[in-house]
């Protein structure tokens, strides 16, 4: 036999050697995972290293990033409410065979339906001048404190177009009006959610104390008759609380602008239009509403 015929035998029965001894080798045993949290007799875990994968790699907000045992808690409940997420979001879940439950998702999604359109029917469409926003940032830290009263009578209203100038017309119209010769007060700033006409009266331009602004539509043909008892500014001193009220003022500008535009949109489809109520449906209506908006103490 060959030389070269003996090396080869040996290399092929070391190699099948090898493989035997790569086959009987006993294989390593995993670790086995340690379970920290087991909900619902097991359909859901939390284990050790699900844990540490979530403290570890995952950004953390800023109010649990540091290692104590309130911030592991945090880490933990997050865990639990994900978890208990997916088992509701399962098809056996009990909730899916609630009808009511069904039309309060489909309440939710047509909500949310409503607002996506609103947002690219109305608030896409706005484009803010520099010179308005300049301007409204000017008031936008101003309180305005006002005496007010609302007119619905024919006679009032039209007496209050035309004498509203007059010293002493608004305590008169009070009168007439209410019988009384105290007005309502209270204090209106830029930023609450008044009409559009009275926001644009109070603030649009200087005021003067005692003064009266000119008569406000409100609806229904009555109109709001406001005196101004006196003012106050709040500024903004330092670079981040006017940055802070530029973004303010920029985002209800946007609102406003973008309600106008929506609400004219749907005059536009409603014009021409008529609503009738259906009476059995609106008289159940009334009664359930009567029931919450109308109580009394016993």
């Amino acid at each position: 036999m060959k030389k070269s015929h003996i090396n080869g035998l040996i290399l092929v029965l070391l190699s099948i050697l090898l493989i035997d001894v790569a086959c009987s080798k006993r294989r390593v045993q995993q670790p086995e995972e340690v379970i920290l949290v087991n909900i619902e007799d097991g359909r859901r875990t939390i284990s050790l290293n699900e844990f540490i994968r979530r403290a570890e790699y995952t950004p953390r907000p800023v109010y649990c990033r540091r290692n104590t045992y309130i911030d592991k808690k945090i880490i933990l409940n997050s865990l639990i409410a994900e978890k208990l997420l997916a088992l509701e979001a399962e098809a056996d879940n009990p909730l899916d065979e609630s009808e009511q439950f069904r039309l309060f998702i489909q309440g939710h999604k047509e909500q949310a339906m409503r607002q996506w359109m609103h947002h690219v029917e109305a608030t896409d469409k706005v484009s803010l001048d520099t010179s308005v926003i300049k301007k409204a940032y000017g008031y936008a830290g101003r309180e305005v404190e006002i005496s007010h009263v609302l007119l619905s009578d024919a006679a009032l209203v039209e007496t209050a177009q035309k004498s509203w100038r007059e010293p002493g017309a608004f305590d008169d119209l009070l009168y007439r009006a209410t019988g009384d010769t105290t007005p309502p007060r209270r204090k209106v700033k830029w930023e609450d959610r008044e009409l559009p006409r009275v926001h644009g009266a109070l603030f649009s331009g200087d005021l003067q104390i005692g003064q009266v602004l000119p008569p406000i539509p409100v609806e229904d043909g009555k109109v709001l008759l406001i005196k101004v008892d006196g003012w106050s500014d709040t500024m903004a001193m330092t670079e981040k609380q006017r940055q802070e009220r530029l973004d303010k003022v920029t985002e209800r500008l946007t609102e406003m602008q973008a309600s106008a535009i929506w609400n004219e949109r749907v005059a536009g489809i409603m014009r021409g239009k008529r609503l009738d109520f259906n009476p059995d449906t609106f008289e159940k209506l009334k009664d359930k509403f009567f029931g919450v908006y109308f109580r009394t103490e016993e």
